[in-house]
């Protein structure tokens, strides 16, 4: 099977596209659904560009007999089109892949199979690698050294630096942050006795993850933890230096969070219950922040792809008219243009990938009006209809 020891986030369009089937204009966004290959009955998108091209995965019928289709591929989505993106050449027949993040010249950064013999019960442990104008490069070969047990990159910027996590052959045998390039080589980002992983790179070479529990940033060669809460991860960082990710808090839940410079906030929450955790996954260069936030044990109902802006966390399911059994349950990527990506999911726990595409952006001023009369509106609707209602949402907290 294929497997990936770190989780990437949830295992990113021109303004008018024409991808799968549309939803009405509901306030600020148009939701599309985007299409999947004859084979599929399920995907994601994990990471969009500039340009509106989108990245993520595709899923089989898992009713499909095996053998006769694809059980999980790398997608791209773009100009209207849906292209399975393959695997690395050689890899054995139920080999796998899986697409991560694209740069602004259509460079597609994702994992694949590699091994040509699968034993039964074997274990693949996939290899990063880089698509582009239909070529696949392994990228996992190109940046390991003699010392290399394991090598997997999780984002890539425009000049091509990619970023995740190098595994020793000999010693220490825990995860350390990396970097590669091909002009400058792979980079261990950590010491050999820390564990961690880079999640995130900016254009400017920027690098944000987590070191041994603490969410951290590399710069210019210097490591440093960055400032609050009880432990976290950084995902995302944009050219402004604002960094996003997730943070524990006094009661050690996970929190949205955002840095900037030396100063944590633990971002605004849909609901204040007790097992509401939610999370931060990219940031864009206007300041907008999108994630998720989940109710423990509600299934779907309490899932919920967020944009946080202007200092108001929004539920992206209140923005746009959903189709019917789905909710939008994470949102993984956002471009300048406000373009989102992520999932969707239906009561059957089937996964479809999402782009929203803004029709309008309130100002911030509406955001703060409207974030109480919201949260009581959804109250009584949810109400009439049965349902308990979510708690009025909670302010933005610095954290010292």
């Amino acid at each position: 099977m294929f497997k990936n020891k770190h989780a990437f986030a949830s295992v990113g369009l021109a303004l008018a596209l024409a991808w799968g089937p549309t939803a009405a204009h509901a306030g600020n966004y148009q939701l599309q659904l985007l299409s999947l290959p004859g084979w599929a009955s399920s995907s994601g998108a994990m990471g969009i560009n500039a340009s509106g091209d989108v990245v993520g995965y595709a899923v089989a019928d898992p009713l499909a007999p095996t053998g006769t289709s694809p059980s999980l591929r790398a997608m791209l989505w773009s100009q209207g089109s849906a292209l399975d993106l393959g695997v690395l050449p050689g890899a054995h027949a139920n080999a796998q892949s899986v697409g991560l993040g694209i740069t602004s010249s259509g460079q597609v950064l994702g994992m694949s199979s590699h091994l040509p013999v699968l034993e039964e019960g074997g274990y693949d442990s996939p290899h990063s690698v880089l698509w582009h104008q239909g070529t696949v490069r392994d990228l996992s070969v190109a940046a390991s050294g003699p010392n290399t047990s394991e090598i997997q990159f999780l984002r890539i910027n425009d000049q091509g630096l990619a970023v995740g996590y190098h595994i020793a052959a000999e010693g220490m045998s825990n995860g350390v942050a990396a970097s590669w390039s091909e002009s400058g080589g792979l980079t261990l980002l950590g010491s050999e006795f820390s564990y961690g992983v880079a999640r995130g790179v900016n254009n400017s070479g920027v690098i944000v993850g987590d070191d041994n529990g603490w969410a951290t940033i590399w710069q210019n060669g210097v490591s440093t933890m960055l400032a609050g809460g009880l432990g976290g991860s950084a995902n995302d960082i944009n050219e402004g230096g604002l960094v996003v990710g997730t943070a524990l808090d006094e009661q050690g839940l996970l929190r949205a969070a955002l840095w900037d410079k030396d100063s944590l906030t633990l971002l605004n929450q849909l609901a204040s219950e007790f097992s509401t955790l939610a999370g931060a996954a990219a940031v864009n260069e206007r300041g907008q922040v999108v994630g998720y936030s989940e109710r423990l044990g509600e299934g779907p109902a309490g899932m919920a792809a967020v944009l946080w802006q202007d200092g108001a966390a929004i539920d992206l399911n209140t923005q746009v008219d959903t189709f019917d059994g789905w909710r939008l349950v994470s949102a993984n990527g956002i471009n300048d243009a406000g373009q989102i990506i992520g999932e969707a999911m239906n009561a059957e726990g089937v996964r479809r990938a999402f782009v929203l595409t803004p029709t309008s952006i309130p100002e911030a001023s509406t955001w703060a009006s409207m974030s109480l009369g919201l949260a009581l509106m959804c109250g009584v609707l949810r109400r009439q209809r049965g349902r308990a209602a979510p708690a009025p949402a909670v302010a933005d907290t610095p954290v010292a």
